[in-house]
């Protein structure tokens, strides 16, 4: 009967070492808007969350009217026209690109910093946002959600380094079986 290699042992044991060390991490938990309604429903205007990190909205302006959003104040802070978007900074109007689609990162929709950071984001933000189209007052209501990673994901991340270990493993004991019989 062969003795097993010590260096083949050594470099064994430092790789099982790393791969256990290494497993991977699980996946964080995201915030994500949903679009529940827009009423009184605009023909040709449409409105729907984005991934943007759970605060974007994405309007397109299909119309043939100028399409405005309002601040929690109730000041306009965006238009939208069939072909330009203009944005407020400081009271001054400024024409930020040549298309009819704005993508709205309003604050109302996001959850604040502190809200993550202290675990306050794990209810439902509910919000909403006023609008007009042309002469006709709008208002895009959701929610804003924040999923937290479920169980059968933790445990495929926790599953995937261990099937890894388990066939290094039997890779290991082949080449030293198969070096046994020769």
């Amino acid at each position: 009967m062969k003795s097993i290699n010590a260096p083949v042992l050594a470099t064994l044991g430092l790789v099982l070492l790393a791969l256990a060390g290494c497993g991977a991490p699980i996946a964080p938990a995201a915030p994500y808007a949903q679009v529940e309604s827009v009423q009184p429903p605009i023909p040709d205007l449409q409105i729907q969350a984005t991934a943007g990190m759970g605060g974007e909205l994405e309007i397109v302006n299909r119309t043939n009217q100028e399409v405005v959003l309002f601040d929690e104040r109730g000041a306009a802070y965006v238009r939208v026209t069939p072909t330009e978007v203009f944005e407020r900074h400081g009271g001054v109007w400024t024409k930020t690109k040549d298309s009819n689609v704005y993508y709205c990162q309003d604050p109302r929709i996001k959850y604040a910093e502190s809200e993550l950071a202290s675990g306050g984001a794990r209810a439902p933000k509910r919000w909403s946002i006023q609008g007009q189209a042309g002469a006709h007052g709008f208002t895009i209501t959701g929610q804003t959600i924040y999923a937290r990673s479920t169980s059968l994901e933790r445990a495929t991340w926790l599953l995937l380094p261990a099937l890894g270990l388990l066939a290094l493993l039997a890779a290991a004991v082949a080449v030293m079986l198969k070096r046994r019989h020769s």
